[in-house]
């Protein structure tokens, strides 16, 4: 759940840190007094789209942290070790910095990660609910995840096995239609396959080959520099007639010494030295002359050398960076190319195994087709049921699925990732009203109490820890109020909710109670928030009740109202 949400330079606030704990948390203030920007925040820490406006006036960037504690979840700690972050403590702490131009900067755990890595951790920890989320929530696009994920394991392995057997469905259509699709282009590729591998194959390239090419190439150019080289170390050495050679030189040397070495030790211990340096420069002088005489100049080796390094040259910018890459191509294209010269009979193979695939394909999408069936006449039931429990006991809500094709024929064009279902979820709140789409409700306090009714059945299904709701219960007052308010509660039982209220039924029902207030000191405007005690969620739970001059009665209301949410939440098991 989240534990903590430090808020720096976000709209019209400066600083602000809040602390959660499980269960509900409400959040209630004034109209404008600023609470949504602190759901807007959490947006932000958990991935949601930018939103520069939000930089506020104490400088040109924002920042927003949010520390999770994520030891029970599971999505979250397989995104973590995925992306390498260290989860040995159970939390996980997200971060998010904006500026008034250029790109966000995200980190988690103090490591910088991408948007998408930061949209990932984010999905699985928080689901925010808005006034307007309904607006997805009632996208067909959106329904049908939640009905796989209501349908449960059988559902889920048929998704899984229908988007395996497609996956290779659509690879071997991809292979057929752009290596076997038209004959003529077939042998036009037949006869460029053909033109390259010969080209290749003539010139023989082998590893190695171009650096020995090089190496060759520079010696034959840098040959006098060599020759002279050559020539007047082994003079130095070996060859002056006059005797001034190094050799000549030091046997003069030890001569002398073999002449004193008896006198003293260290005359021998030089003498000794000095014999295995003759016998080392006489080595290095036949090795001079040896390589001296292997050496030669070949004009025309240069130029063949030259003419070899080209070719090669020619076929890496053709086929490769490297003569390995070349090689590669080399082995790539002769495949192809005999494929294609056995095209009729791999075609047939092809062919046969696309039709297997495709009966397998039908015969999964049915059998998920059949477990959606079943799985969405169970979650229109437990919708209707959680309808009347919101005040819609009049309401006919009806999950439609696509009838499914007959056979394989039929079933062509139709079958996608997720099987051949199309999906509508289809309401009619009031008697003698025609089942419709969810998206074309009008009335706000429908839409909330459809969206908390898919919530309170799809929150089982979810690992996510925090449920936020921004002011979903627009348009509900009285007894549905208070049935929303128990809702949220039972929801809070299992996992941490922060809920943006109007209403003194859902303030009641508070495990943690937070005032967002606004003020401001004839300059700027700032928002602060804070947590009630008991006797000021008395307070607010009257202000929100906003009825009656006499404030001892409205207070006493709203310990009423605190003391039946309290005894509601101690049966709720």
């Amino acid at each position: 759940m989240l534990l903590r949400l430090n808020i720096h330079n976000i709209a019209l606030i400066e600083s602000m840190e809040l602390e959660f704990g499980g269960g509900l948390n409400v959040l209630s203030g004034e109209t404008g007094a600023g609470k949504s920007i602190i759901v807007d925040a959490l947006g932000l820490v958990r991935g949601d789209k930018t939103q520069r406006m939000l930089v506020g006036l104490y400088g040109d960037s924002a920042r927003v942290e949010g520390v999770f504690d994520v030891g029970a979840n599971a999505a979250a700690l397989a995104a973590m070790s995925e992306y390498g972050l260290d989860d040995s403590e159970g939390l996980l702490i997200l971060s998010r910095e904006i500026g008034k131009s250029g790109p966000s900067i995200c980190r988690a755990n103090a490591q910088t990660v991408t948007l998408a890595a930061l949209r990932r951790l984010g999905d699985a920890l928080v689901d925010i609910h808005g006034q307007h989320e309904h607006q997805s929530l009632f996208d067909p696009r959106t329904q049908m995840p939640m009905l796989d994920r209501f349908g449960g394991r059988e559902t889920l392995e048929a998704v899984r096995a229908v988007a395996k057997t497609f996956r290779r469905y659509t690879e071997l259509e991809d292979r057929l239609r752009e290596k076997f699709g038209d004959e003529s282009e077939r042998e036009k590729r037949m006869d460029f396959l053909r033109f390259q591998t010969e080209e290749i194959a003539a010139a023989r390239p082998r590893p190695g080959e171009e650096e020995e090419l090089s190496a060759l190439r520079k010696r034959m150019q840098n040959a006098q520099r060599i020759t002279d080289t050559l020539t007047e170390a082994y003079d130095l050495l070996y060859g002056d007639t006059d005797g001034r050679a190094a050799t000549a030189a030091v046997d003069r040397a030890l001569s002398g010494f073999e002449q004193i070495r008896a006198l003293d030790p260290e005359y021998d211990r030089l003498a000794e030295k000095l014999r295995s340096a003759y016998y080392a420069l006489e080595e290095i002088a036949l090795d001079v002359r040896d390589l001296r005489a292997a050496f030669s100049y070949d004009p025309q080796l240069l130029e063949e050398t030259q003419t070899r390094l080209d070719r090669i040259a020619r076929l890496k910018r053709k086929y490769g960076p490297t003569v390995k890459d070349v090689l590669a191509f080399y082995e790539s294209a002769m495949k192809e190319l005999e494929e294609l010269e056995n095209s009729a009979e791999l075609i047939a193979r092809l062919e046969s195994e696309r039709a297997g695939l495709a009966e397998t394909l039908f015969t999964q999408c049915t059998a998920l087709h059949r477990a959606r069936a079943a799985a969405a006449g169970r979650l229109a039931e437990q919708v209707r049921a959680q309808l009347k429990d919101l005040g819609l006991d009049k309401a006919r809500f009806e999950i439609a699925l696509s009838s499914p094709p007959a056979s394989p024929g039929e079933a062509r064009g139709r079958i996608g990732m997720g099987g051949f279902d199309k999906i509508e979820f289809l309401i009619s709140p009031n008697v003698g009203q025609d089942l419709m789409p969810l998206a074309r409700i009008v009335s706000g306090g429908e839409a909330s109490r459809i969206m908390l009714a898919l919530k309170t059945i799809v929150a089982e299904l979810d690992d996510v820890g925090t449920l936020v709701f921004d002011e979903i219960d627009t348009g509900l007052s009285g007894r549905i109020a208070h049935i929303v308010a128990q809702k949220l509660g039972m929801i809070a039982k299992d996992r941490q909710v922060l809920c943006i209220t109007h209403l003194p039924q859902i303030a009641a029902m508070a495990d943690a109670h937070f005032l967002i207030e606004k003020s401001d000191d004839s300059k700027k405007t700032f928002v602060s928030v804070s947590r009630l005690d008991p006797e000021g969620e008395i307070g607010e739970i009257a202000r929100l009740s906003g009825a009656g001059r006499d404030k001892t009665a409205v207070k006493a209301h709203a310990r009423q109202m605190k003391s039946e949410a309290d005894a509601f939440k101690r049966g709720r098991g």
